[in-house]
């Protein structure tokens, strides 16, 4: 991972919880959390469903990230580079079943933008690839396209 795309193996753990999410981020709501750092929260057409905070790729495109001003202030940067990634993050290196969606769940990890690249993003990107292996195995389960993507560039690396 570190070789191929770049990634950290030996920085921060990456973690993150779903269930009981104001008590791992500071009592605050998920919607107080995209209002802060996105400045806008995803309506429940942009979301899986009212419980489920996977959102829309193209959400983030178009409302988060959209155009992107000559003149744009320091606070719209970090707002579109927090977008860009979450669309990183969801359509390459942690795709959901549908390619189209990306968990809120990684938000958190990108309110710090400077503390990001001391994570070790190379780490969970492999536990993500193997776990997405291991579910290709069951019995009538396809590989994710973007996991296919992922492994033939850890298989292209060449010592």
């Amino acid at each position: 991972m570190t070789y191929q795309l770049g990634f950290r193996i030996d920085g921060d753990l990456v973690s993150g919880c779903i269930g009981g999410w104001e008590q791992h981020n500071q009592g605050r709501t998920i919607e107080e959390l995209c209002e802060q750092i996105l400045s806008v929260i995803p309506g429940l057409e942009d979301r899986q469903s009212q419980t489920k905070w996977t959102v829309k790729l193209t959400w983030f495109h178009s409302t988060v990230c959209g155009e992107l001003e000559q003149d744009a202030t320091e606070e719209r940067l970090m707002r579109y580079t927090r977008g860009y990634i979450m669309q990183l993050i969801g359509g390459i290196l942690f795709p959901d079943a549908s390619d189209s969606r990306v968990h809120i769940r990684w938000l958190p990890l990108l309110e710090v933008l400077d503390a990001c690249g001391w994570l070790s993003w190379g780490s969970v990107v492999l536990a993500w690839l193997y776990r997405q292996m291991c579910r290709a195995t069951e019995h009538r389960q396809m590989c994710q396209n973007n996991t296919q993507y992922l492994l033939t560039q850890l298989l292209n690396v060449r010592p």
